[in-house]
């Protein structure tokens, strides 16, 4: 009992000396008795590790693509985003009809089927056809300049003869001349067999005899008729004197300068003297300049009702032989389109019948033909 003060004692000098630690110790075990999850147990009771928790796998995201204002009559909201579907492909782009190969200018067939032709003029045969937008490579031009030698047809590229008219060019009409050489040599036109026609102008003749009736011997004689007709063969006269016209360009339009160009060729077996070309001008067309050919010169005339008077004069035109010329003009600016003017001439000489040609002048249609 003697050793209880001190040990006592020796108890109270570790409490003061260690109190603050001891309280700090209390206070952490409260702190770790109150937040114990719920699974905590006894010391003496077996707990099983907590299972660990696998990672979720992160999913992406779609990707918002803004919806377009349009008028698709759905019932989504305009400002509401939605992921991007799987994207179809877009419609292929038509490819404009390309010009078959070479250089050169070319022009848009503007009807819907174009017939091309074996030679310059609608009596040759159709070697093909050319549809509405087709791009044609244009070759060459003949002297009037109304039809273009092309390539190619769409079904065997081919070349043909177009009508000037139905084809627009890719380029200045002003410049078809310089752009568009003229043809060596036309196909000639094809041969159409003539047939004669003869005019018969029968002649009858009638030899009648009469025999008296004798009343008593009723012997009657019948009149004897005998007809002999007489065929007589007339052939039509054609003038052997050719005047054909040719206008230079095949487009033209108001105020436009152009040209026509006047051929006579003599198809006689003689001279032809005193040869004369006239050419009464429509108002519409304004005398610019006028150019004879070989040995021809020009008469000035006075106008006639303000119709300019074009006349051209040679002294001999020997036979087969052929002589042209050219006159200059203006188309009158203020014409509405679609206005067709008639040009007609006449060439005669001292000792062969006259003959008369024309040429018909259209402007830019005022709406394009439709031609099936």
């Amino acid at each position: 009992m003697k050793n209880q003060p001190k040990l006592f004692g020796k108890v109270v000098n570790v409490a003061r000396r260690y109190w603050i630690s001891g309280v700090a110790l209390a206070l952490i075990a409260l702190v770790l008795f109150k937040g114990a999850p719920a699974w905590a147990a006894p010391v003496n009771q077996t707990v099983p590790a907590p299972t660990a928790t696998q990672e979720a796998t992160s999913v992406p995201k779609a990707t918002n693509t803004p919806k377009s204002d349009n008028n698709d009559n759905d019932n989504n909201d305009n400002n509401q985003q939605e992921p991007t579907a799987t994207s179809l492909p877009a419609a292929p782009t038509p490819v404009p009809a390309a010009p078959p190969p070479g250089d050169g200018p070319t022009g848009v067939v503007i009807v819907d089927r174009l017939n091309v032709r074996q030679g310059p003029g609608t009596n040759f045969a159709i070697v093909g056809k050319a549809e509405r937008g087709q791009i044609l490579r244009i070759l060459n031009r003949n002297p009037a300049g109304d039809w273009w030698r092309v390539c190619c047809t769409s079904a065997n590229n081919q070349e043909g003869w177009v009508s000037a008219s139905l084809v627009q060019p890719n380029f200045d009409v002003a410049q078809t001349n310089d752009l568009v050489p003229l043809v060596e040599a036309a196909p000639a036109a094809p041969t159409v067999q003539a047939t004669a026609t003869q005019l018969i102008t029968p002649t009858a003749t009638a030899n009648i005899t009469t025999t008296a009736i004798v009343t008593e011997s009723t012997v009657v004689s019948a009149a004897a008729v005998s007809e002999t007709p007489e065929l007589t063969e007339t052939a039509p006269t054609t003038s052997l004197l050719l005047l054909t016209m040719q206008q230079t360009p095949a487009l033209i339009w108001q105020g436009s300068e152009f040209s026509i160009d006047f051929i006579i060729t003599n198809t006689s077996s003689s001279a032809v003297t005193n040869l004369e070309l006239r050419d009464e001008l429509p108002q519409e067309l304004k005398f610019v300049t006028a150019t004879p050919g070989t040995d021809g010169k020009v008469v000035p005339q006075s106008d006639v009702a303000g119709k300019h008077v074009l006349d051209v004069q040679w002294a001999e035109l020997a036979p087969g032989a052929v002589v042209t010329a050219t006159v200059k003009l203006t188309m009158s600016p203020d014409l509405p389109d679609g206005s067709v003017i008639d040009n007609l001439a006449v060439a005669v000489g001292d000792n062969i019948e006259s003959n008369t040609a024309g040429v018909s002048l259209g402007l830019p249609p005022a709406s394009l033909p439709d031609f099936q």
